[in-house]
């Protein structure tokens, strides 16, 4: 059963401290979390919530030789009533299985995307 479209997320205790709510502009604003999961050959990993940061890539990564890779946003929102609303993750996630089976890569399972995408919209809420 896909989640709800409306979620109602424990408030953050995501420090927003420096961040110019009024100058946020559609480009990099990272919250103070990310998820991470990593691939062993044969499965995903449980998903993690690590602070924003660099990621180690290895060299011979795909990404640089040939320019493969997947990236799917989220829109997540704040409703007048405090409620945020993200705009249908299971659809995110069912775009990004696409795209890793088109690179001949294993897809994340639905469910861990649409899991680590809400984790990481409540670590971050203070950012919407």
């Amino acid at each position: 059963m896909p989640p709800p479209k409306v979620v109602d997320l424990r408030p953050s205790q995501t420090d927003k401290s420096g961040v110019d709510m009024e100058k946020l502009s559609f480009s990099l604003n990272p919250g103070a979390n990310m998820m991470l999961a990593t691939f062993d050959g044969k499965a995903w990993s449980a998903v993690r919530n690590v602070p924003f940061g660099t990621i180690a890539v290895d060299p011979g990564a795909h990404v640089f030789h040939y320019g493969g890779a997947a990236f799917e946003g989220a829109k997540a929102r704040m409703g007048s009533d405090g409620v945020v609303r993200i705009l249908d993750p299971v659809a995110n996630a069912n775009r990004f299985a696409s795209s890793l089976t088109n690179l001949g890569m294993t897809p994340v399972p639905v469910d861990k995307f649409v899991d680590a995408t809400l984790k990481a919209v409540s670590l971050n809420k203070s950012y919407i």
